[in-house]
């Protein structure tokens, strides 16, 4: 589906493939598969790949009369536990509270072999789009 918000630059460098569907709103899980679409992966990929809260929170909510919502970082926290030795990483996001402008949650960041390559909290601010 087209971008509500134009043309974003981190589209470009990476390529992502939801597992979850997007239109199952009230669930503030989310499974999706990311990669760089450049360099081999490495320890500070992953922090691209954490920056993710988003997509749970969209499908927590569900669609939103009159527009798209952005998350808008304020706090994002990564444990780097190994570097990833598949260019793939599975993102494993929830949305623990979504309530008064901001959503905080975790997301387990995977390789293809099963090996846990991070984990990483955020909190950010919701700016819905009229």
């Amino acid at each position: 589906r087209p971008n509500p918000f134009g043309r974003i630059n981190f589209h470009e460098q990476t390529e992502w493939r939801p597992v979850s569907p997007l239109d199952d709103p009230g669930k503030g899980h989310f499974l999706s598969w990311v990669r760089l679409v450049e360099g081999d992966p490495d320890l500070l990929s992953l922090a691209v790949h954490g920056d993710v809260l988003g997509p749970a929170v969209g499908r927590a909510l569900g669609p939103i009369e009159g527009g798209a919502f952005m998350v808008l970082s304020l706090e994002i926290g990564i444990r780097f536990v190994q570097a990833p030795v598949t260019t793939w990483v599975l993102q494993e996001i929830e949305a623990w509270h979504i309530g008064d402008g901001y959503a905080t949650g975790p997301a387990r960041l995977w390789d293809e072999d099963g090996n846990l390559c991070a984990i990483a909290t955020q909190t950010a601010h919701l700016r819905v789009q009229a």
